[in-house]
């Protein structure tokens, strides 16, 4: 097993604004140690060059007038989903034996994307438009229309259409705005900071920290910063989670009070 001197950080699990924040704490680090005393000045050189130009598609994207009305529209499509999901739960106890098959066959599409709102908005965006094609299907279609979901099935068809039609409007205005888009701008700093892990690492097994105190001293402070960041990924997770859980407790109580 490989041991690592330095925290292991997933940055790209990071958000962008706060992969942002954390690359400025290091290299405000850097600043404070020294670059050349670490060994790291040409990467340390190349990570503030990509930190500006990443710093800046995020000031374009939270400037975007899009941003506010992605997010709405995420919550549109959501209560549409969780209010299509409550339905098809409630009517699997429904007193009507057909009725109870129909939603039966129903909630084991539902139950597969179990954790569709827990997904980035892309992927919730791709899962969704893979759930409509199973409803639409000549499996599952007569089933929707069986428990009168066809209502259901077209608005939140609509609602993902829309969805998809504000992040390319951001994407086209973030395009005209800054030269590199985000995604791009992260994906340089993502590796810068992987190189000047690395650099650090290969410094302190070929000379050990004890030669070099300003590299020990830098270790040691960087850990500090990633241990935070890494609690603060570990929390997002943990909202996550349990907001899923409490959005599956409301769809389950809304459907008992249906019965």
């Amino acid at each position: 097993m490989t041991t690592t001197l330095l925290v292991i950080l997933s940055f790209h699990l990071l958000r962008h604004e706060t992969i942002v924040q954390f690359t400025k704490d290091i290299i405000a680090l850097i600043d404070k140690i020294g670059a050349g005393a670490v060994g790291i000045k040409a990467i340390a050189d190349k990570l503030k060059i990509s930190y500006a130009t990443m710093a800046a598609a995020l000031d374009n994207i939270t400037k975007s007038g899009f941003t506010e009305k992605i997010k709405e529209q995420d919550s549109i499509r959501d209560g549409i989903y969780r209010g299509l999901a409550a339905t098809i739960h409630a009517a699997t106890l429904h007193f009507d034996p057909a009725t109870r098959e129909a939603a039966d066959s129903l909630k084991v599409v539902i139950d597969n994307y179990a954790h569709l709102l827990r997904k980035s908005y892309n992927d919730e965006s791709a899962a969704i438009d893979d759930m409509l094609r199973e409803f639409t299907s000549t499996t599952y279609a007569p089933s929707i229309t069986a428990l009168g979901l066809d209502g259901y099935v077209t608005q939140l068809s609509a609602a993902n259409a829309r969805f998809f039609e504000l992040i390319h409007q951001r994407y086209d205005e973030e395009a005209a705005r800054v030269a590199v888009p985000m995604k791009k701008a992260r994906a340089v700093v993502e590796e810068d900071l992987h190189a000047m892990v690395a650099r650090v690492e290969a410094a302190a097994t070929l000379l050990g920290l004890d030669s070099n105190p300003d590299l020990a001293a830098f270790a040691t402070e960087y850990n500090i910063i990633a241990s935070k960041y890494k609690q603060t990924l570990a929390q997002e997770k943990g909202r996550r989670k349990s907001s899923s859980s409490n959005k599956e407790d409301e769809g389950n109580d809304e459907s008992d009070q249906q019965q």
